[in-house]
């Protein structure tokens, strides 16, 4: 990880390459997320790649965790990637379904990843206020500031 740190590197692509390249049924939702979130790290802007973690999120959102969920979107909306839209509004409809199960952190995340890519949906934001405020005492330094 830390070669990678530094920017993309032809490693990163590599990995992605393979990673698109692999069947449906060979990804769950951990990898997905996680992948995510290394692109969204290095700031690495491959259509591909994202149209590829996009298609595998929608596939088996339904398996999505709250930690996958706020990390997919999260990186989604740090990567600010053009076709977010239909991706961001899914994990916001699969997330509001069960935001009671979501840690502090994963509140938080969600929060700034909607409030990033500008995406809107009333429902959610209502429902994020009423469980960050409920649960702020679970928030830490770090998901103070983001869930603002």
């Amino acid at each position: 990880f830390a070669v990678l740190t530094s920017g993309p590197s032809p490693l990163l692509y590599h990995v992605g390459k393979e990673f698109a390249s692999r069947p449906d049924d060979d990804h769950v939702p951990q990898d997905i997320s996680t992948f995510a979130w290394a692109l969204a790290t290095v700031a690495l802007h491959d259509k591909e790649l994202m149209e590829s973690i996009s298609k595998q999120t929608m596939l088996k959102l339904s398996e999505f965790g709250p930690q996958d969920l706020s990390i997919t979107a999260w990186a989604f909306a740090k990567l600010l990637t053009e076709d977010r839209q239909p991706l961001i509004t899914a994990i916001g409809k699969q997330s509001l379904m069960n935001l009671d199960t979501f840690s502090g952190r994963n509140l938080a995340n969600l929060s700034w990843a909607f409030a990033t890519s500008q995406q809107r949906d009333l429902d959610l934001s209502e429902a994020l206020v009423k469980h960050c405020s409920a649960r702020i005492h679970e928030f830490g330094p770090q998901e103070l500031p983001i869930a603002l």
